[in-house]
């Protein structure tokens, strides 16, 4: 493939992964074979919607090497890894959220209804490994030999998926998200012996296993000064989180990178809140939902969703599994490098 049409085609697709919700700001990767032995990845760091050629970078599927002073995704060995082991033409890993929370729960792998044609009935789950570790893409290698899928989950991280192009992976990505939220529903709906699926419901089931109940909404607000920085998540999984006696601990990786090593629930009081701030993200309000920190532009929105999809990743294990929240020490690993490098890339 020619090596313009190939950045090109990553491009395209890191923004139509953005539009449909697969990818928020820089969290995932995207690459397309250009050859047996190259791939066009996107760099470290950038925001998809503002990619352009000389951002993207050729890769030595082989060695890894590269040239040029942009650093390719840090993810580069995963996406080799599918090009070595599968005959495949293009890669994307995502951090979708429905199967991010199922990679919290801990599982070998979910059952998926033949309608998904490109699931091959079965989705596995990797072993656990840090952020572009070569565990990580150890464990990704033997599950490829393993599925005969165009995807795989990631443990505690998120999705990888595969095709031989675009459109397909972007069809097994789509597929997998429907599949993943047939499989958290229909657990539940297994487990708490009901016929029809409810949010509040879910929360409230997953709460009683926990001792706690559902906060009553009495529309109060924080007793903090909200704006463009600090925002209030008040999702039903946010608040139902915010009852609970222990902290919120990451069952995903980008809580840990994001969020922090813990979030904490305070009363309804600006000093306690603050005060929570100084450790953390996000702090959990008493019966409310979860005010979430951002130093820049867009910041605070990106918190929040990573805070929700841990909440509801918590949930999930409560009701189908058993939680599991990443190794502290390896959360406190991801916190560090990510405050130390990756925050500060523009």
């Amino acid at each position: 493939m020619n090596i313009n049409e190939a950045k090109d085609i990553v491009i395209n697709a890191g923004k139509m992964l953005v539009e449909q919700g697969l990818i928020q700001r820089t969290w995932g990767n995207v690459s397309q074979r250009v050859d047996k032995n190259t791939m066009a990845i996107t760099p470290s760091g950038r925001d998809y919607l503002s990619l352009k050629r000389d951002d993207i970078v050729l890769v030595n599927i082989n060695t890894l090497e590269y040239e040029g002073n942009v650093k390719p995704s840090s993810e580069k060995g995963v996406h080799a890894a599918c090009y070595k082991n599968k005959d495949v033409n293009f890669v994307i890993h995502t951090h979708q959220e429905c199967a991010s929370v199922i990679s919290g729960l801990g599982i070998d792998s979910i059952d998926a209804a033949e309608q998904y044609t490109l699931l091959d009935e079965k989705v596995l789950c990797a072993p656990y490994g840090l952020p572009s570790t070569k565990k990580l893409v150890k464990g990704v290698e033997e599950t490829l030999k393993k599925t005969s899928a165009g995807c795989l989950i990631m443990r505690n991280h998120g999705a990888l998926c595969f095709g031989a192009d675009f459109e397909q992976t972007f069809d097994a990505a789509s597929q997998l998200e429907a599949a993943c939220n047939e499989y958290l529903e229909n657990e539940y709906l297994r487990k708490a012996k009901k016929t029809e699926f409810s949010e509040h419901e879910f929360c409230e089931y997953a709460l009683k296993i926990n001792g706690a109940k559902m906060p009553e909404a009495k529309g109060e607000k924080p007793d903090i000064k909200l704006g463009a920085n600090l925002i209030l998540n008040d999702s039903k999984e946010a608040a139902a989180l915010s009852v609970l006696k222990k902290p919120l601990r990451p069952m995903v990786d980008d809580f840990a990178q994001i969020v922090g090593m813990k979030m904490k629930k305070v009363k309804n009081k600006e000093s306690a809140i603050l005060k929570a701030l100084k450790k953390s993200d996000a702090v959990f309000v008493q019966g409310m939902g979860a005010v979430c920190r951002g130093k820049k532009e867009g910041d605070s929105e990106a918190v929040s969703m990573i805070v929700e999809k841990n909440c509801r990743a918590f949930l999930a294990a409560a009701v189908i599994g058993r939680v599991r929240p990443i190794n502290p020490m390896e959360s406190r690993l991801m916190r560090t490098v990510y405050k130390l490098k990756y925050s500060k890339q523009k």
